[in-house]
């Protein structure tokens, strides 16, 4: 059957639409084949029916017929579900029906949460755990309310995970989304207290009548002065290693108020500070976002300390748009923490990367000596390899060595 092995190499390829023709040409010459031949039934070819179609239509978007299919496509092998096929695909059958839901029940979060350390635990495929991470932001932010247009942008990236350019430019244009959902992508980039507060804080704004909500707000600003002090900190050591602290205070307030007593706007205006002189991951930091930083000092200080009525500025303002707007370009200045899990095969050491609350683990090289169980930050978006190796990631810590416990700022 040369069209079977034809139809095997395009859905290796990913090139499902190629893969449906000479599936079909299989299965209609099928009908005169003597069977086993190279594949043991007709029914064999129905099932991988459900698998080519259940891709195709991921690769063009349609989440719900790809669940279905794919439901399909496991519910005729559960012979096999010992094997890593069968959980990769009735995982990503999972993925696909949580963005098609109109309602979730309690309990469904911690179904996605499961599948996420089921793919770390037995080494299934990173597009996987992407997969799970962009279902879960999706249906936590469905649970929130999030627009429509917003949820579609997660759409658009767990497509282009298993699809070509133009079709996801198509999509692009069909739901008129110009930016890609990485946009959202912080939520999942945090370190676990910074992300448990927010979700603490958007669930009190969220649920609170609109005369209630300052007091949601005031937390709010309290959650983002101290993802500021975590990134000029981290900055700040970057350039300037021992003498971070001393160097904060002389230039931003002239040695009068020290580092411990630094509030929102000190922090910005180290942040402009660092982007002058040439901070390595604050050089792409745009202007405008600085700039909005600084209207929302004023906003954090009206609302923090109650200077006049701010009622009437509720009803406009939104947690969920103003920490997306801001921390879009934050978290790429925020150092990505780690916990040494291993240290027995120096200078190899086994880690944990601690964002959102489900760590990766890696293997991570250095040259300084780490400690089991401490806690160190490195880079902003560390490359992981296939292989679970972080490369070329440099330990930046308020030490001339850069290589000191770090204690994460308690909230």
């Amino acid at each position: 059957m040369r069209a079977y092995i034809k139809f095997k190499k395009e859905m290796t390829d990913e090139n499902y639409d190629k893969a449906t023709n000479y599936l079909k040409l299989s299965m209609k010459r099928a009908k005169d084949a003597t069977f086993p031949n190279i594949v043991n039934s007709q029914k064999d070819l129905e099932t991988e029916k459900y698998l080519c179609n259940g891709l195709r239509h991921l690769s063009k978007g349609e989440f719900l017929e790809a669940s279905l299919n794919l439901k399909k496509w496991v519910s005729n092998n559960e012979e096999i579900k010992n094997t890593k096929d069968y959980h990769i695909y009735r995982i990503l059958a999972n993925c696909c029906e949580a963005v098609t839901k109109e309602s979730y029940s309690e309990d469904y979060l911690s179904k996605i949460e499961e599948n996420k350390r089921f793919v770390q635990e037995n080494k299934l495929p990173r597009q996987l755990y992407e997969m799970c991470n962009f279902a879960h932001t999706y249906v936590f932010l469905a649970i929130k309310g999030m627009d429509k247009k917003t949820l579609n942008k997660i759409k658009i990236d767990m497509a282009r995970i298993r699809c070509g350019k133009e079709i996801i430019d198509g999509m692009v244009r069909r739901n008129e989304v110009k930016h890609s959902a990485r946009e959202l992508n912080w939520l999942n980039r945090l370190h676990p207290k910074l992300i448990t507060k927010f979700n603490t804080v958007f669930y009190s704004y969220s649920n609170s009548i609109i005369y209630l909500k300052d007091s949601a707000i005031r937390e709010f600003y309290v959650w983002l002065e101290k993802c500021l002090e975590v990134a000029v900190q981290f900055n700040a050591a970057s350039l300037w290693e021992k003498s971070w602290s001393s160097e904060l205070t002389k230039q931003i307030t002239n040695g009068g108020i020290p580092f411990s007593r630094f509030v929102f706007g000190h922090f910005v205006q180290s942040l402009t500070l660092l982007k002058n002189k040439g901070a390595r991951f604050l050089r792409d930091m745009p202007d405008d976002t600085l700039k909005l930083l600084e209207s929302h000092a004023t906003k954090r200080n009206d609302f923090v300390n109650r200077r006049h009525d701010m009622r009437e500025e509720l009803p406009n303002f939104e947690i969920n748009k103003v920490a997306s707007k801001i921390m879009y370009d934050l978290i790429k200045c925020l150092p990505t923490c780690i916990k040494i899990t291993e240290n027995k095969f120096a200078p190899m050491y086994e880690i944990e990367i601690l964002w959102n609350k489900f760590p990766t683990l890696a293997i991570l090289f250095s040259d300084k000596e780490l400690k089991n169980e401490s806690q160190y930050c490195i880079d902003p978006f560390p490359l992981i390899t296939t292989s679970g190796r972080i490369r070329n990631s440099q330990i930046i810590l308020p030490t001339y060595e850069k290589v000191v416990k770090w204690e994460w700022p308690k909230l």
